[in-house]
């Protein structure tokens, strides 16, 4: 039934670790497949190969939006999430939002940074060297 199709059904995305495909890594180092936006020619570009299946071969990692103006008026999301590694609970964290569209505010003065903060992380180089 023609008014059942959806883009997204055969248009879809998973996320792929470069780890992805070795044996005995099934689910570990993808997202599982979800339905996706775009072509190669729109602004949402979520490439696909017509030689092969609808599945998305590239796309934006990230996107940013910045006002120039108010730069407290800045919003980002990626594509995955803030961490490359799988396992870690930031690995797709921002997924959900990327694929309808969404975003998060992203602070720049240090009052601001300061109040949204959730940790902290220092790099130190050891003694002696």
């Amino acid at each position: 039934d023609p008014a059942l199709w959806r883009w997204g059904a055969i248009h879809r995305i998973s996320l792929r670790h470069a780890l992805a495909d070795y044996p005995g890594t099934d689910g570990i180092f993808a997202t599982p497949p979800r339905e996706a936006h775009g072509t190669g020619h729109v602004l949402n570009q979520n490439k696909f190969d017509a030689h092969k299946r609808f599945d998305v071969i590239w796309g934006p990692e990230f996107r940013m939006i910045v006002d120039l103006g108010d730069t407290e008026a800045t919003w980002m999301v990626l594509a995955a999430g803030q961490s490359g590694q799988p396992g870690s609970p930031h690995w797709a964290d921002h997924h959900e939002k990327w694929l309808v569209g969404g975003d998060y505010k992203i602070p720049w003065r240090r009052e601001n940074v300061d109040a949204e903060a959730t940790g902290e992380t220092r790099l130190e180089p050891a003694v002696g060297n």
